[in-house]
């Protein structure tokens, strides 16, 4: 295969523009950043993720780009010693710029990754109700609890959850809080099943319409409405019906009184929802 002289000088630019020093510390820059950011959205996609939690990661997370505004991360402070022996694995670095080529301004670049996140937070109107629903799971409990620890915070989240704050809800809440989590009454667990049900990112929905492409195919068109719920459940969960069934989380979060036949319509009709 052979170039002429426009695509010889084409690929040469290139190289050289791979080979500078600013371009290597621009990308060191933008690695440090996408891997604070790929550890957080990989860590808001677990499925035991709730809303408390989601906001004191990215609280955090804030916390560490603001840091690094003032230090270099692990990829910067190769790129920078690579700089200075002018060699970077093997290849010779050009020590001056090349034309239009403009090094990335750390501190800023940094603000406005944190701006961007702190544009996504809860608004402060909505903070004292994100660190009501914490109270309700021990890890953000104290060694040493008040008697009326989380009294107010349990009566704003079950008026926001349409959960009766019964004698029964708060007798639950203490029993909880004297066990420390370990045994849970069913009131008590209803309320926090309902805080866990609160979506924190768009992953679970996005990976949900993937597998409902698979499913929903033109040349299945005699596929009834039951049938295409159950495989539907099958490729989300990994579990057929049955399974589901007699697994002991399916008795705890479905309130369905009947035989199993019933605990299957109820399912169904959850999934088609």
């Amino acid at each position: 295969m052979t170039m002429d002289s426009k695509e010889r000088s084409q690929y040469k630019g290139m190289a050289n523009k791979m080979q500078s020093q600013v371009f290597l510390k621009n990308v060191a820059i933008m690695l440090d950043a996408l891997e604070e950011l790929r550890d957080l959205s990989e860590s808001l996609q677990g499925e035991s993720m709730s809303l408390p939690k989601a906001y004191k990661l990215i609280s955090h997370q804030i916390q560490v780009f603001q840091a690094q505004k003032l230090n270099n991360g692990d990829y910067l402070k190769a790129a920078c010693i690579a700089a200075d022996e002018l060699k970077f694995r093997g290849v010779t670095l050009i020590s001056e710029p090349q034309r239009g080529e403009k090094m990335i301004c750390k501190e800023q670049f940094y603000q406005a990754l944190t701006d961007s996140l702190q544009a996504r937070m809860i608004p402060d109107s909505k903070k004292p109700f994100v660190e009501s629903m914490a109270t309700l799971f021990p890890k953000s409990w104290t060694d040493v609890l008040a008697p009326d620890h989380g009294k107010s915070e349990l009566k704003l989240v079950s008026a926001k959850f349409l959960v009766p704050n019964s004698t029964e809800l708060k007798q639950g809440y203490r029993d909880s809080k004297d066990s420390r989590g370990s045994d849970v009454p069913p009131t008590m667990q209803r309320l926090i099943s309902a805080v866990a049900t609160l979506p924190v990112s768009t992953a679970t929905c996005e990976c949900g319409f993937s597998k409902m492409k698979i499913v929903c195919l033109l040349l299945r068109r005699t596929l009834t409405i039951a049938h295409m719920i159950v495989t539907f459940v099958v490729r989300v969960d990994g579990r057929s019906p049955s399974e589901r069934m007699e697994s002991t989380a399916i008795h705890q979060d479905v309130d369905c009184q009947g035989p199993p036949t019933c605990q299957l319509h109820r399912m169904s009709q959850e999934t088609r929802w």
